[in-house]
């Protein structure tokens, strides 16, 4: 179901069961190492390669149409080629050099690295400088730190088209070859998708390379995921966390990813998607009867923390109410009905998110997880007490400044968001409240402040109110919005419902299977 206007969502009861789409992460990095391994250059053969149950995302077919349109651009130097990256006759199309990045941000940042070591390699690129397009918000997404290091270690990267004349822009991008072995120095702050791009370029080098962090690591489970498939398609790397602030990887240069020989081990490694599960988990969490299928006990995703944010937000409910006199069992659609043990999903033995029950609500360590901020943020909203989310610097180079989005998108509805500033570490035994100062321009703050908000939870009996929700182009607030649209006192006018194709093409079929009420002129 594609929309092509805005949507209401009505307010009303979810029931059933469902299983996500798998970890649009984890296949990303599958469609990258396959393609090492065996270049396909067709999008749709690498999406085959997924074997996915669901339509494939916009970000999903956004690599598989890089890598395939990288694949025909090569194909004039085929015969040069390393045997793990030979490809066949010359293509119509290759003249035209130019790499679609789509609107994912994820694709350029993976890809950019891998691009510039193909460059540089005999017959692994055109032998031409190929030019990186983007669209939507991702030519002005920031790539300094990654760009830096490349061009460090001979990368030639060159603005080109309108970034020549507007120096906000960061696409279009040219790569030409110059990439060599070295020591590469980056930031674990500012996104760790940087380092796993590196990951998967440094073996394709000709010796072998040191990535080092200057910083300690943020979303390590991201790279942890990398590191997995990179072990899967065969390729070797040593890891010593105690070298540089944050970690350093040793990867030997000259190595061939290698498909692995049992299909099941990357069927193994494309879990369910607790990003995407964790919009019907906070929907169970306040009161819907829903169960999520398929979701990992042991999971390679930071976004597991889910289960133990939404275990601690409820625990601290569960005591407000108690001191209150009320229904210990209350949520904001009503009583909660017979839940099973573990409710909002297998709890993690190690949760990447770091929750506290600070005596007057929950406080949360974001930093691992930011993707989890728009619905961690709602589900707070909607449970009393006073509540604090630190972490929260890079939420202002998603899809939109998510930090500033949250914010207006939840307040528009009558919510209490305040942001601010707050030191990630988990506050003080005996502190009185969280060291959090209110600060308007933190929305506004570079990716070294401690970026943090504040938010106030509805009490009983309180409802969002029915308005305009912002989507902000952003799937995440569109998925959020939904969740907050079933509890509000009228339906919720979304502006651009259709960006969740970005990630979840089929949410709006899901929502409606589970009993969701949208008025909208429905579209095959």
């Amino acid at each position: 179901m594609t929309p092509t206007t805005a949507w209401q969502v009505c307010p009303g009861r979810l029931q059933g069961s469902l299983t996500p789409p798998v970890s649009k992460s984890l296949a990303h990095r599958v469609l990258i190492a396959s393609w090492l391994a065996e270049p396909y250059d067709q999008a749709a053969s690498g999406l085959e390669r997924l074997r996915l149950t669901r339509p494939p995302s916009e970000d999903l077919a956004a690599t598989a149409g890089a890598l395939a349109d990288w694949a025909r651009l090569s194909r004039g130097k085929a015969e040069a080629a390393p045997a793990a990256l030979t490809v066949a006759a010359p293509h119509p199309d290759s003249s035209r050099l130019e790499v679609d990045m789509g609107e994912s941000g994820t694709t350029l940042r993976l890809l950019l690295p891998v691009f510039a070591a193909l460059q540089s390699l005999p017959g692994g690129g055109p032998g031409t400088p190929v030019c990186l397009q983007g669209r939507g918000r991702l030519p002005f997404r920031p790539l300094t730190a990654l760009k830096t290091a490349l061009q460090a270690a001979g990368a030639v990267l060159e603005p080109a088209g309108s970034a020549l004349q507007d120096r906000s822009r960061v696409l279009p991008l040219t790569v030409a070859s110059g990439l060599r072995p070295a020591t590469f120095t980056l930031p674990g702050n500012i996104s760790s998708q940087y380092i796993s791009g590196l990951l998967f370029a440094l073996p394709l080098l000709p010796g072998t390379s040191c990535l080092r962090l200057s910083t300690a690591l943020e979303s390590s489970g991201y790279v942890r995921m990398t590191e997995a498939v990179l072990q899967c398609f065969g390729i070797e790397f040593y890891y010593n966390p105690q070298d540089g602030a944050g970690g350093s990887w040793t990867v030997p240069g000259g190595q061939h990813y290698r498909s692995p020989r049992d299909p099941q081990a990357v069927a193994t490694l494309l879990e369910t998607d607790y990003s995407q599960a964790a919009f019907w988990l906070t929907a169970a969490f306040i009161g819907h009867p829903l169960q999520v299928r398929r979701l990992p006990e042991q999971s390679l995703q930071g976004d597991s923390a889910i289960s133990s944010i939404l275990t601690a937000l409820a625990a601290w409910r569960r005591e407000w109410l108690t001191q209150k006199g009320l229904a210990p069992d209350w949520t904001p659609l009503g009583l909660a009905p017979s839940l099973p043990a573990q409710p909002y999903g297998p709890l993690p033995a190690r949760p990447a998110a770091d929750c506290l029950n600070w005596g007057q609500g929950v406080w949360v360590n974001c930093q691992e997880v930011p993707d989890l901020v728009p619905i961690v943020a709602l589900a707070a909203a909607l449970t009393p007490g006073c509540h604090y989310l630190g972490g929260l610097d890079r939420l202002r180079y998603k899809e939109s400044d998510r930090l500033l989005a949250t914010c207006q998108s939840l307040n528009a509805l009558g919510a209490r968001l305040e942001p601010g500033r707050m030191s990630p570490a988990r506050p003080a035994a005996g502190a009185k409240r969280p060291d959090f100062t209110p600060e308007p321009a933190a929305l506004s703050a570079g990716p070294e402040e401690p970026a943090a908000l504040r938010i106030v939870g509805l009490d009983p009996g309180q409802k969002f109110s029915g308005a305009t929700g912002f989507c902000h182009h952003d799937h995440r607030l569109v998925m959020m919005l939904s969740v907050a649209a079933t509890v509000a006192s009228g339906p919720i006018a979304l502006d651009d419902p259709a960006a969740v194709a970005k990630s979840y093409p089929d949410f709006w079929t899901d929502w409606e299977r589970l009993g969701g009420h949208l008025l909208h002129d429905k579209q095959a």
